[in-house]
């Protein structure tokens, strides 16, 4: 069963949250070998993600994949130009290929909602 999480993000901030994928019992579910791709989308239905966190980007990182542990990261300079809102999300993984014959397995993670809105600390172009 797919999982839900629905995200909250600020415009004068990163998003930085750590996951573990696991069975209902707490049984970690093994994500070795496997990439994450999370889309974020006005509706899912647009042609166009207003952006994406990815194993490939950098925006997402194994903390210890046998354990199904992972990061997501949402910079600021990401988050500082998205129109405040509800956008739609999802994160899938991608098995692993073991040989040119086999298409990789794709699987939801989670899907939801990522509400977006503008924080009242605004950052200089260089500051800190």
């Amino acid at each position: 069963m797919t999982a839900t999480i629905d995200l909250v993000t600020y415009s004068d901030a990163d998003l930085v949250r750590s996951f573990y994928y696991q069975l209902v019992d707490g049984t970690p579910i093994n994500l070795t070998g496997y990439s994450l791709r999370m889309m974020v989308r006005k509706h899912a239905d647009d042609p166009t993600a207003e952006f994406e966190c990815s194993t490939i980007n950098g925006r997402i990182w194994f903390n210890d994949a046998a354990a199904g542990a992972f990061t997501l990261q949402i910079p600021l300079a990401v988050l500082s130009r998205l129109t405040p809102g509800t956008y739609d999300q999802s994160l899938i993984a991608t098995s692993p290929i073991y040989s040119p014959n086999v298409i990789p397995l794709r699987k939801d993670i989670w899907r939801g909602s990522l509400e977006h809105s503008a924080g009242p600390t605004r950052w200089q172009a260089g500051t800190q």
